[in-house]
């Protein structure tokens, strides 16, 4: 089974009311979930009209993790680099 990561802070009531903090894996080690409810929580098809996960596509846990520290270092040099060009 695919892993996701989660894009927003919710409680999943189909997992005992297990909370899914941000940037964290779903599903948790011993839930399992339903193809039906992944794409719900993967797009805005769902009562909040937002994605709460995204699929986690290669790698492990940590390089996901570690792939959205680095693309925030990347947008701040960005931004560093066009306030000296100024």
């Amino acid at each position: 089974m695919s892993k996701y990561r989660v894009l927003a802070t919710f409680k999943e009531n189909n997992h005992d009311g297990t909370v899914y903090e941000k940037d964290g894996t779903y599903p948790k080690e011993g839930y399992k979930t339903t193809k039906k409810r992944i794409e719900e929580l993967t797009s805005d098809k769902n009562k909040y009209k937002h994605p709460f996960l995204e699929e986690i596509k290669e790698g492990t846990e940590a390089d996901a993790k570690k792939g959205t520290k680095e693309t925030k270092k990347e947008a701040k040099k960005s931004k560093d680099n066009k306030k000296s060009e100024k």
